[in-house]
């Protein structure tokens, strides 16, 4: 008797939940199966850095499933429909009565899971599947009326009693019961589009990855909630991607930060916030399907009319908008793929709120260029930051890039680095160059602001104070 488990964003064996109640049954063999989509993978704008990562992961992963003596399977098809009849033919080939596999939490990606499920238990296939890529259940926290609450605060008020009454479980103590033979590797056709990344900053075996986790606990965890934000310090964990594909348990991750919280407190809070503000964008993309069609969480909202203005967009995505901490960003996303949560709210903020372009065209690009792209994420921080998600505050919430660049790379070393044309400038001239370089480099190719920030501000409040329904 054989299971099948099927990996998605869940690349790795430890603490895995859908391989660990595969296993429980001693008496069954298991095959692992990863099923790359390319086409379905371009429909939802997959990153070319984040598609070779997943690649580089696979061909690991596939080693380390092979070297314990389990039959790994990968096949390259289209899209998620041919996923669906492929599994289906896997499992009358190799007679398997069970698949288990963790939830995604998207429209298709449920979808699709729905109609596999059907069709399986259709043919007495026994289907299980759970809540692996976040802490929490989606059944577990509801509002009175039975719904998934929309405003972080009561969100987290109920997940920090969930998590302080109910004992968090991790899947480690694991033995695979193995096939009693050896299987080699065969070659992996991978036809996406690839982009080369920095692996050093994005160690993709399991030993780097438990070093780098263990390198930001010890030695970046106990200034954590002061530097974070410092863009020329680089002080967060970058271990969004490790938890976005399920190449790091969420568990796991957890317990880290109970592990560090002591003589740390507010530093345990400050990364626990964003570990629930992780969890609220999955439990609301589960919750309300409607977030995978381009719709606003938001619904007393009017159409805006948003800005079609080609130069804007492009100056934007390629950083060349006259605002240093802005054209930093952008750059740095371009050629490494990262940018820090604080700088993707600055970028984000300027694109929607002084450009006045719509936030589904950032959304997009941030999707096309993070390492770490994922949707339910993407789409609720960019819905916060237009203020048409989520939002806690009565007001219209702004960041100015003058105010915001010079509290968090007063010097510029940051934007010297990434915008090489201010090299020369004066750190008390770096925040706002244009008037400098005009006068002591005025052949620079550098360009002045594009917008005047006030004016923009103004306007944009304007127009969402008439387009929000009382």
């Amino acid at each position: 008797m054989t299971n099948l488990v099927w990996l998605r964003n869940d690349l790795r064996i430890d603490d895995n939940s859908a391989i660990y109640h595969a296993c429980k049954n001693k008496k069954k063999k298991i095959i692992i199966l990863f099923i790359s989509t390319p086409d379905q993978w371009k429909n939802h704008l997959m990153s070319s850095i984040q598609a070779n990562f997943i690649y580089k992961r696979i061909l690991y992963l596939k080693k380390k499933i092979n070297s314990l003596n389990i039959k790994f399977l990968y096949v390259e098809l289209k899209n998620f429909n041919e996923s669906i009849y492929y599994i289906f033919f896997i499992c009358k080939k190799y007679k398997i009565k069970s698949i288990f596999y963790n939830f995604q939490y998207e429209f298709n990606e449920q979808k699709r899971d729905n109609f596999l499920k059907n069709l399986l238990i259709k043919n007495k296939i026994k289907v299980f599947n759970f809540h692996d890529n976040i802490l929490i259940s989606p059944s577990l926290i509801k509002n009175n009326l039975g719904n998934a609450y929309k405003r972080f605060y009561f969100f987290k008020k109920k997940s920090l009693n969930i998590l302080k009454k109910n004992k968090i479980i991790s899947f480690s103590s694991l033995k695979i019961n193995k096939f009693h033979r050896i299987y080699k590797n065969k070659k992996i056709n991978f036809s996406f589009k690839r982009k080369n990344f920095n692996i050093k900053n994005f160690p993709f075996e399991d030993k780097l990855i438990i070093k780098k986790i263990d390198n930001f606990f010890k030695k970046k965890f106990s200034s954590y909630f002061l530097n974070k934000d410092k863009l020329y310090l680089n002080n967060t964990s970058q271990f969004s991607i490790y938890l976005n594909l399920g190449i790091f348990s969420i568990r796991k991750f957890f317990f880290y930060i109970l592990k560090f919280s002591k003589n740390n407190y507010r530093n345990s809070v400050s990364l626990l916030n964003e570990l629930l503000w992780r969890e609220f964008f999955k439990h609301l993309m589960f919750s309300y399907p409607f977030l995978s069609k381009n719709k606003y969480l938001k619904k007393n909202i009017k159409k805006v009319k948003w800005k079609k203005n080609s130069f804007y967009l492009k100056a934007w995505k390629n950083g060349l908008t006259g605002f240093p901490i802005i054209d930093a960003g952008m750059r740095q996303l371009k050629k490494t793929g990262w940018m820090n949560n604080r700088l993707r709210m600055i970028t984000a903020n300027f694109l929607v709120k002084n450009l006045l372009i719509n936030w589904r065209m950032g959304e997009k690009h941030f999707m096309l260029y993070l390492i770490d792209s994922d949707f339910s994420i993407n789409n609720g921080n960019w819905q916060w930051i237009a203020s048409v998600g989520t939002e806690s505050a009565s007001y219209i919430r702004t960041f100015n890039p003058y105010i915001q660049s010079k509290k968090f790379d007063y010097k510029g070393i940051f934007i010297k680095k990434y915008v090489k044309e201010l090299k020369n400038v004066p750190i008390k001239n770096i925040h706002s160059p244009y008037s400098w370089l005009k006068k002591n480099e005025p052949n620079t190719n550098y360009p002045k602001p594009i917008v005047n920030y006030n004016k923009t501000r103004k306007k944009f409040i304007k127009i969402m104070k008439t387009i929000h329904l009382r």
